[in-house]
């Protein structure tokens, strides 16, 4: 079984092949297509919801133990959901959720 980074390297690099055009993927390094092929991927993914994003984006930095940066972007999804809540958005499933150990 392919181990998970390269599986993820692999939709990267299927994905910006599918949506870029030729120049940008011949102008670009392999690794640099696999990114921009993930963040297509990870936006298909969460429906293109940008606070889905957010919260995985929040879940790599924290493991790969970059907390400061984790941080802000914990700040960004709190300032997303206090103005979802403040304009009534709130998802009723979210409002079960209080006991889960994720911190937002």
């Amino acid at each position: 079984m392919t181990d998970v980074p390269t599986q993820l390297g692999v939709i990267g690099s299927q994905q910006a092949r599918e949506w870029f055009t030729p120049e940008f993927i011949e102008r670009s390094t392999e690794r640099e297509i696999q990114i921009q092929g993930l963040g297509i991927a990870l936006a298909k993914w969460s429906t293109w919801d940008g606070l889905e994003i957010l919260k995985v984006c929040y879940a790599a930095l924290e493991d790969a133990n970059f907390h400061s940066e984790a941080e802000k972007i914990q700040e960004m999804i709190n300032n997303i959901e206090s103005d979802n809540w403040e304009m009534g958005e709130e998802d009723d499933d979210d409002l079960d959720d209080k006991d889960n150990d994720l911190p937002f």
